[in-house]
């Protein structure tokens, strides 16, 4: 039995401009989309220290720079890290580090 493999799925714009989509939710309201996210930028100028933040942030409910949080799980893929640099960086992000954070420094292929 083959199996048929779809390259590219398309759209026509009226048919796009006809769809209806729920609307976005946000960790970070505006800033930061619930799913997947990829932040980049130069070495060594503090991003990963400040995702560290906004995950511990988003697991506590509280607000980053002063937009409001949807509180939930996290999970923290730090994979260029091991867990006692993570464990550093939190003693100094926060006192009460919340249960519902998660970090992984190692992954399978993903």
């Amino acid at each position: 039995m083959k199996k048929e493999i779809k390259l590219l799925e398309v759209v026509d714009g009226e048919t796009l401009m006809d769809m209806q989509f729920p609307k976005s939710r946000f960790c970070i309201q505006s800033l930061l989309p619930q799913g997947v996210s990829i932040l980049g930028g130069a070495p060594k100028i503090g991003k990963s220290w400040m995702v560290l933040d906004w995950c511990v942030r988003i697991a506590k409910g509280k607000s980053v720079w002063n937009l409001p949080t949807e509180k939930g799980t996290v999970l923290y893929l730090c994979l260029e890290d091991n867990l006692a640099r993570i464990q550093d960086r939190l003693n100094c992000i926060t006192d009460e580090v919340p249960s519902n954070l998660y970090v992984a420094t190692k992954s399978e292929s993903i």
